[in-house]
């Protein structure tokens, strides 16, 4: 029986992506930016975020302000 989604923090999800153990259609990512001051910061934080997740999109990116 399938309970539903698990959650898993992001740094084994994206690690589990790269080695392609998981699809990434198969995951929910959810992120954050701890502080942001402004359009421009949220931005590079975002695709800082990105990059280290190795992943073109997030399903779910939270701003804290």
């Amino acid at each position: 029986m399938r309970l539903g989604r698990v959650p898993v923090p992001t740094a084994p999800a994206a690690a589990a992506i790269r080695a392609q153990w998981l699809r990434r259609d198969e995951v929910y990512i959810t992120s954050k930016i701890p502080f942001c001051a402004g359009e421009a910061l949220a931005k590079i934080a975002i695709e800082e975020d990105l990059k280290a997740l190795n992943t073109t999109y997030v399903d779910l990116m939270l701003i804290h302000t």
